[in-house]
């Protein structure tokens, strides 16, 4: 089983093994301004029960643990997720000013939010003996061609038959056509098919 997220604010999930399409879905993370550690909080629950509903729905073989059921087998279910990308500074130019530095906007507390979203990802896998991975955004847009723009994400998930609601969930897709292709092989002739048509397969 694969899960694949794109964690942000809204934070867009895939789920599926590559034998049949996934199911997608998105969750919104609470408006906790600069309360760090309750937006995280949430973030952490959140993740744990989605763990549980795959493991459950998936009849993994899982040991109890004090984090909840973890696997016996690390790849049964393993977990990707895009690097956190923060905006950064850049120069622009003013008409009057000349050149200027401009700041990225970004606050400290939405930096340690993205890369705490990250950061928890991983230490949830381990609680739970998940393998986990992550992936930069330029091998996603690599992987589906285009300029791996919103829409182009979007137009993709719709060729493969999907209905995303939100880009976020369009964006997990992404991730997870490469990772069907990472530890899925058996199905990436499918999905690319679906992607770019029968010539694909010449």
């Amino acid at each position: 089983m694969l899960l694949t997220l794109d964690l942000a604010t809204t934070t867009g999930w895939c789920a599926g093994a590559g034998d049949i399409s996934p199911a997608l879905g998105h969750v919104r993370m609470p408006d906790t301004k600069e309360d760090v550690g309750a937006f995280l909080y949430f973030y952490r629950k959140w993740l744990h029960r989605r763990l549980d509903d795959l493991m459950e729905d998936g009849n993994m073989d899982v040991d109890p643990s004090p984090e909840g059921m973890k696997l016996k087998n690390k790849r049964a279910l393993i977990v990707v997720f895009e690097a956190p990308l923060l905006p950064r500074a850049q120069m622009v130019l003013d008409p009057i000013k000349g050149r200027q530095l401009k700041q990225a906007p970004v606050t400290a507390a939405t930096a340690r939010k993205l890369m705490g979203l990250a950061g928890l990802t991983e230490m949830v896998a381990i609680e739970r003996n998940c393998l986990c991975e992550e992936v930069n955004l330029q091998s996603v847009k690599k992987a589906l061609g285009g300029a791996g723009g919103k829409e182009d994400m979007m137009a993709a998930a719709k060729r493969c038959g999907l209905a995303p609601k939100v880009h976020d969930e369009a964006d997990a897709f992404g991730i997870w056509i490469l990772a069907v292709r990472a530890y899925a092989k058996q199905f990436q002739r499918v999905w690319d098919q679906r992607l770019y048509g029968p010539a694909s397969l010449v």
